[in-house]
């Protein structure tokens, strides 16, 4: 994700809409702010933040403007545990998505073998192939796509 957001892309990426604000709710506080960080996230990248510090300051800003949350709140966002777990539930049933599988994996990495990998060989373009198989079969992807995929078996003994 990139690190510097201009205004203009602030506004068409992270500004809330009225369907937003509804699923954020009646949470508070730090609960408010990181549940709508990660609501906005996952609109935009069909997966979730692997660390709290992925989402740079001027989003958190932002999106903290628009739910009437301090900035600084979103240190308290508790990155571990059922309150996350929860959130990342409730994201995935509104957008009809569903953790990902070893099997899916294993789909994923028969696909990228059979249809991306004779055409293409670097790195961010196989992730971003493979990020957006995952969102076309309304899965999520794992953190780290292709570390996890390399792990298993390198492309090459194909």
């Amino acid at each position: 994700m990139k690190r510097q957001w201009e205004i203009e892309d602030l506004i068409e990426h992270w500004m809330l809409s009225a369907w937003d604000l509804a699923q954020v709710g009646n949470k508070t506080g730090a609960t408010r702010l990181g549940f709508a960080v990660l609501l906005k996230f996952f609109q935009r990248e069909a997966r979730f933040p692997t660390f709290k510090n992925d989402i740079p300051g001027n989003v958190i800003t932002f999106v903290a403007d628009q739910v009437d949350v301090p900035a600084e709140m979103y240190l308290q966002y508790a990155w571990q545990g059922r309150t996350i777990e929860y959130h990342r539930a409730e994201i995935r049933k509104l957008f009809d998505f569903r953790e990902s599988t070893v099997a899916d994996g294993e789909e994923l990495k028969q696909w990228l073998v059979a249809e991306v990998l004779p055409l293409e060989h670097q790195e961010d373009v196989l992730r971003e192939e493979a990020y957006v198989w995952f969102r076309r079969h309304h899965l999520e992807a794992p953190t780290s796509v292709l570390s996890e995929l390399r792990s298993q078996k390198s492309f090459s003994d194909e």
